[in-house]
């Protein structure tokens, strides 16, 4: 089936010129539907990062399985703001370069050629393997997000969601 999901290269990504690395998608028969250099505002990243309870607890949850104590509720949900507010000072700290692909699944494609989040587990050959240089057991020792070089949107729902915070003129079609 036809989709299409958004990536960014966050600033760490474009600030090591690795752009045309992370580029990889149009080599896997992927297009690139759309493109655009920006700084994210802070009115656009608390849209892509939400303080909603649940979002703040899938922070959580994956940070426990990295080995961090967050056994009380009231723990997760300040753990996961802390990501996200780190989150949000990152994305806005530099240019970032966003893009929609699209393809024959295309978000489940994309997720694979960008790898996991934790560089620990990410696989050679994917984005975040050949390139990630911050592991998540320090990212979450510190109690900040990962900067990692790049985002996937993970689901169609979140793909479809963020291609309209991003390109709002892309939103209908």
């Amino acid at each position: 089936m036809f989709e299409r999901t958004l990536v960014i290269v966050k600033p760490g990504g474009v600030a090591r010129d690795l752009v045309n690395e992370i580029r990889r998608h149009e080599t896997a028969r992927l297009s690139i539907v759309t493109i655009k250099k920006l700084t994210a505002t802070q009115e656009l990243i608390p849209r892509h990062y939400p303080a909603e309870g649940m979002y703040l607890l899938s922070l959580a949850e994956k940070a426990k399985t990295a080995g961090v104590d967050l056994d009380a509720r009231g723990k997760q949900l300040a753990f996961g703001m802390a990501i996200v507010n780190g989150h949000r000072n990152f994305m806005t700290s530099g240019p970032v370069l966003a893009f929609v692909v699209g393809g024959e699944n295309a978000v489940k494609r994309v997720r694979a050629i960008t790898g996991y989040t934790d560089l620990a587990r990410a696989e050679k050959g994917t984005i975040r393997g050949d390139f990630a240089e911050d592991p998540i057991e320090i990212a979450n020792r510190d109690g900040r997000p990962v900067q990692n070089l790049v985002h996937a949107s993970g689901t169609i729902g979140e793909a479809e969601a963020e291609i309209k915070f991003w390109f709002g003129e892309l939103s209908g079609g």
